[in-house]
């Protein structure tokens, strides 16, 4: 059965994950892809520097929530750098993390003939060591060993002032509003009962999917044991109840233990991994059409595009822990159409070739 038609169209409500934005990435995706096909060298490379510079004020103004220095309108400054709504340039640390684990491969690249960039891949290297986001960290290193990969040699001077980067935050000054982890990877953020919540989901709707914004009634569906554990809460002792729960609102749960009651709310509605968030929504068979997508664009550009493919494979790594976002969405998407573009450029570059010979 087809999964709620108004979500599908208009998506959760505060996670802009419905058509009209999916129909935006496409189009974004098409215009990238026209305008890059009839001068693909130079449009790419003029996108490739611009996005190389994009990261100066972006880590400059992390790097000051960081430092105490700067904060957001109507937060204080740790709010700046802290998960929230309103901080990290981008509205969330872990949103900005993601943009410069898919800008370092590009600034490395651009950088290693354009050394003016190597200020770019400095504070780009700074900024993802203060967003302090883990799952981003991991796929800047995978875009970093991917364009190494690709041009068969190590890229000793942007390689040194992207790791004197990421150490800069930390050692002259000392770590300020530093995160500390305390869990695993998967679950940072209680990514564990979101991860198998949507497999629970997938498991009973894998063709057509949900719809978007879904993911806590399906959580409501199971057992409170399941849950809690899931997300590292110790129950032994205490009286648990679970309050009512309405469609689309918050589970909650009370503790008793000594006379004294305490609540426990979960209300994330976006399983941090976009390739289950996809299957959730719209069906395991979307899921795989949105992976090939991509990983099509990447071996498009392999040879012809390093840039755009280390990027696109980084973003790819991204995804795996935190879901799409319309902040830094659009640029990935701009990439895929630019990847799109080498094998059409090499095309009519082999037509033009054929027709002088003739």
């Amino acid at each position: 059965m087809v999964g709620d038609i108004k979500s599908m169209i208009n998506g959760a409500p505060d996670r802009y994950q419905g058509l009209p934005i999916y129909i935006s990435y496409s189009a974004i995706l098409v215009a990238a892809f026209t305008l890059a096909k009839s001068d693909f060298r130079s449009f790419s490379n003029r996108i490739g520097i611009a996005l190389s510079w994009t990261c100066v004020p972006l880590c400059l103004y992390s790097i000051a929530q960081y430092y105490d220095l700067l904060g957001v309108i109507g937060l204080d400054t740790t709010s700046g750098i802290m998960p929230t709504v309103a901080g990290s340039t981008l509205g969330n640390k872990g949103y900005l993390a993601g943009l410069l684990s898919l800008l370092l491969p590009i600034c490395l690249h651009f950088s290693d003939k354009k050394r003016g960039l190597l200020l770019s891949v400095l504070l780009c290297g700074a900024g993802m060591t203060v967003t302090s986001t883990r799952g981003a960290m991991l796929a800047a290193l995978v875009g970093i060993f991917t364009l190494i990969i690709q041009k068969r040699r190590l890229l000793i001077i942007p390689f040194f002032v992207v790791v004197v980067g990421l150490l800069l935050p930390v050692l002259p000054f000392g770590s300020k509003n530093a995160r500390v982890y305390s869990d695993g990877l998967s679950n940072s953020s209680g990514r564990s009962v979101l991860w198998w919540s949507a497999i629970y989901g997938i498991q009973q709707k894998p063709v057509f999917g949900w719809g978007p914004g879904h993911l806590i009634d399906i959580m409501a569906q199971r057992r409170d044991v399941e849950i809690l554990q899931e997300m590292n809460i110790k129950t032994q002792g205490k009286v648990v109840e679970r309050l009512p729960f309405e469609q689309g609102g918050a589970l909650q749960w009370r503790f008793t233990s000594n006379g004294k009651s305490e609540r426990v709310f979960q209300n994330i509605n976006a399983v941090h991994n976009e390739y289950l968030e996809y299957a959730l929504n719209f069906g395991i068979p979307t899921a795989i059409s949105f992976v090939l997508l991509f990983l099509l664009g990447i071996l498009r550009s392999w040879k012809k595009s390093p840039w755009a493919a280390s990027a696109l494979l980084a973003y790819m790594v991204y995804l795996l822990t935190w879901p799409e976002s319309l902040r830094l969405a659009p640029i990935a998407w701009a990439i895929l159409g630019i990847a799109y573009a080498v094998s059409s450029e090499h095309v009519v570059s082999s037509r033009i070739q054929i027709s002088e010979r003739s």
